[in-house]
């Protein structure tokens, strides 16, 4: 247990949530002939983005994966993919 100069007990602060180093992006992307939506830069752990890509196929009714912390979705929902993460209270460009 940590011990303070004044005498007292004091237990460790728990560890602050890091903020993110980049914004989150949301994009476009051309695959073949179709498009992909791709949201980037997301600054949360494994288990909290796929509850956050369920929640975003169910919004914007389209499958879609995760590929190395990025979320793909099918389709161009670039516009609706931002006003959700706005609405979630994420910054999105």
């Amino acid at each position: 247990m940590p011990f303070t100069i004044g005498g007292d007990w004091s237990a460790p602060e728990p560890p602050k949530k890091p903020k993110p180093k980049r914004p989150v992006k949301v994009r476009s992307e051309k695959r073949g002939n179709k498009r992909v939506t791709v949201v980037l830069n997301l600054p949360f752990e494994d288990e909290e983005i796929k509850t956050l890509a369920k929640k975003l196929k169910r919004h914007c009714s389209c499958g879609g994966t995760i590929k190395a912390g990025v979320i793909e979705l099918q389709g161009e929902k670039v516009e609706e993919v931002q006003q959700f993460l706005r609405n979630e209270g994420i910054k999105a460009q």
